[in-house]
């Protein structure tokens, strides 16, 4: 049997920082009017800081996105956005 190569899995990655998990919780209020959108990303990089770009598009609009920024040196970072008037799935 030949010992040598690629026999595991490998991952090849180009960025000093990695995206590990994402996870969005939304929030409407009572009344179905707006929302609030709650971003986590968990990230591995070997860098002091971080600096994430999150962006909500409207599908179907026209109208420029929603952009946040933020920089943060914790392994995970928030990023949070108010949607006034938001699109329901129902």
């Amino acid at each position: 049997m030949i010992t040598c190569g690629p026999w595991k899995d490998i991952r090849l990655e180009l960025s000093t920082v990695r995206i590990a998990d994402v996870y969005a919780d939304v929030k409407l209020d009572d009344k179905c009017e707006s929302a609030e959108v709650d971003i986590a990303v968990e990230t591995e990089c070997q860098h002091s800081e971080v600096s994430l770009t999150a962006s909500l598009y409207r599908e179907g609009s026209n109208q420029e996105p929603i952009v946040a920024r933020t920089t943060s040196a914790e392994k995970e970072t928030r990023i949070q956005f108010k949607l006034d008037s938001p699109d329901l799935w129902w």
